[in-house]
């Protein structure tokens, strides 16, 4: 019973604050693993591509043009997997949520705050104490992820083995896209690890990597009509993101190339900003200092975009487009 009251008393202190109405019916977060800023930007740029087409990126294109971006969402560190999607769910860098390796299942230490199901509050946890009500789901193809999201507090996830016969990521995004439409959940986070995989076999920057990129561009495209056809775009946020870059065949360091990594997002109620990282214009000397948005940012927008009151204990703030 004790027990109880604490947790009780614990998911209170989340929502201390009311919550706000949400800025749209449903925000679909789409994490890639690996995609780098320094290999999105010159594909986008032609950059380099001397000999080979650079791949065709229309879709990430289309999401900057529609709604607000950065190149410059700099990694927690080290800049590994684990540590740095424990910090865009849970808010909070290294040093507070404790994922202290590229595979860690649990804190190395004891963390700064404990939420209401064992472990630091994510943005899972937050959206179920906040709205009961919301549905809640989430797909992902590396089991890492399953370690730093709160499975307690999700209505519905499911690991997906990409090492399974016949997989394909047209197929994996078929499936969360099934969901989608047929749910329609207030949250739902479908996670890609093929970019990653590529630029650990191939290398960052490789013919294979920038493959892959492509295929991941194909794969939103694929996400955003089906949600067109199904009637769901006009009331989605989508947010595209990534924990971390990468150099030669790896990551972990802490050279640009590795912590720098792409935000987007668009949709509903998001302005065309455009660049928020943008250098202020030599005609306006009041104008802010470009925007540096830190990888724990992301866990501020997500809560802000789904209506919730962001943890006092998050080190995350919401980004100037919200």
């Amino acid at each position: 019973m004790k027990r109880f009251l604490l947790a009780v008393a614990a998911a209170i202190c989340i929502c201390a604050c009311s919550p706000k109405a949400p800025k749209a019916g449903h925000v679909i977060f789409v994490g890639i693993d690996g995609m780098a800023s320094w290999c999105v930007e010159a594909a986008l740029n032609g950059d380099g591509f001397d000999t080979l087409a650079p791949p065709q990126l229309t879709n990430l294109r289309s999401i900057m043009e529609q709604g607000a971006y950065t190149f410059r969402k700099r990694s927690v560190m080290p800049s590994a997997s684990a540590i740095n999607w424990a910090s865009i769910f849970m808010g909070v860098p290294t040093e507070m949520h404790g994922y202290n390796q590229w595979n860690s299942t649990r804190p190395a230490i004891t963390a700064a705050e404990t939420g209401v199901n064992g472990m630091p509050t994510t943005v899972f946890t937050a959206l179920r104490a906040a709205r009961p009500e919301a549905v809640s789901a989430a797909l992902y193809n590396w089991d890492g992820i399953g370690c730093v999201i709160d499975t307690c507090a999700i209505s519905s996830y499911e690991y997906f083995d990409p090492h399974f016969d016949g997989y394909s990521s047209e197929a994996y995004t078929a499936k969360a896209i099934e969901y989608i439409t047929s749910v329609r959940p207030d949250f739902y986070l479908l996670y890609y690890d093929e970019l990653d995989a590529a630029g650990h076999t191939f290398g960052w920057g490789s013919p294979q990597y920038y493959s892959t990129l492509e295929k991941m561009d194909a794969c939103l495209g694929q996400l955003i009509g089906a949600l067109k056809d199904a009637g769901l775009w006009e009331d989605t946020v989508l947010v595209v993101s990534s924990d971390h870059g990468g150099t030669s065949r790896g990551h972990g360091g802490f050279t640009i190339r590795e912590l720098e990594a792409p935000y987007l997002l668009c949709g509903k109620g998001i302005k065309a900003l455009g660049n928020m990282s943008a250098p202020a214009a030599a005609a306006a000397p009041a104008a802010p200092a470009p925007y540096t948005m830190m990888q724990y940012d992301v866990a501020a927008d997500l809560a802000t975009l789904l209506g919730v009151p962001v943890p006092a204990h998050w080190r995350g703030r919401p980004t100037p487009v919200l």
